[in-house]
């Protein structure tokens, strides 16, 4: 895979992301680390839901789109 002059890609990484929006709409404090159980739940089900093309109980469907869980990091400036 090559990708544009100056620029390089990230190796992908896993980056959960939790937030209160209740208390902070601008997700300023990430609280994976205080929450490790909520969010491996969460993580859980959205993967199952993914999985299976519903989040509700019933017959498994097919998705209609590509569910990516994991997203490559962005690519950044090599600085090379």
């Amino acid at each position: 895979m090559t990708f544009p002059t100056g620029m390089r890609q990230r190796k992908p990484v896993k980056i959960s992301q939790l937030y209160n929006m209740a208390n902070d709409r601008k997700e300023t404090n990430n609280l994976v680390k205080q929450k490790p159980d909520l969010a491996a739940d969460l993580t859980k089900l959205f993967t199952t839901a993914a999985a299976s093309g519903r989040a509700t109980p019933g017959v498994k469907q097919k998705s209609d789109a590509t569910v990516v869980i994991w997203k490559n990091a962005p690519r950044i400036p090599s600085g090379d």
